[in-house]
Order: C-alpha cells, then structure tokens, then sequence
C-alpha cells in the first residue's frame, strides 16, 4: 500500500489475487489508478496502473493492459457513474462484456480490473456496452 491509496476493491481466482488501488486525492487533475497483483504460492508480485484526469461525460472509459513476468496479463478499467458495463476486446477475437461494480470512491468513478489467461492473449481495445 502507497501513502494516499486507498483499496477500491480486493479479488481472487485460484492462487492469484489482486487489488485496485486509487488516489485519495487528485494531483495537478491527475487521479492515479492501480492495480497490485501476485501469486500467493510463488509471491510473484506486479504493480501497474495509469493517471490522468478521471473518467466524465466526455471520457467516460479509460483504461490499461499489460503483462509483467511471473504473472497473468491483466487490464484495468475505469468509469464515469453512468458507465454500468464494457467490453474488452481480447488478441484472440473473443469479446468480454464486464460489469463495472457500484461506484468506489467519494468521485463516482467505477473501478474493475482482472486477469487475461492463455499465452500471448492480450486486451486490445475497451469500450462502453
């Protein structure tokens, strides 16, 4: 935990767990976003996320997708209040609709983040459904 986060939400599948971190307060607009994950088994750990300025009417889905040795691809995904789900396109074709949960913070910004498993499968685009 980093010194002005606060957990959003904390999730697990199997031996891999996660959480989104986020901001407590805005930086020069900025609201920096993350998603810490590891392995239990093996204590692989990553950290990665974004900023910029939150999600509103106008950019109302932002988002980041990446890989980190040891562990799954992942992407995290947030959204302006009204946003209630997306949809991930996936390298291999597939298309992912996700909910995005309640709001989770004082700023009405919708957080959600999660594994991509299979080899070389990445996300490729995210947007509104």
């Amino acid at each position: 935990m980093l010194p002005g986060f606060s957990a959003i939400s904390n999730s697990e599948i199997g031996d891999l767990s996660w959480t989104v971190w986020t901001a407590d307060e805005l930086d020069d607009g900025q609201l920096f976003t993350y998603v810490e994950r590891w392995f239990r088994e093996n204590k692989a750990h990553a950290t990665s996320g974004f900023a910029g300025p939150p999600p509103s009417v106008v950019d109302r889905v932002q988002w980041w997708a990446g890989g980190s040795t040891s562990l799954p691809a992942f992407w995290l995904v947030r959204t302006h209040s009204e946003v209630e789900a997306v949809v991930l396109r996936l390298s291999d074709g597939v298309l992912l609709r996700v909910t995005m949960p309640a709001p989770g913070d004082g700023r009405g910004v919708r957080y959600q983040a999660g594994p991509v498993f299979g080899d070389g499968i990445s996300v490729l685009e995210v947007r509104e459904a």
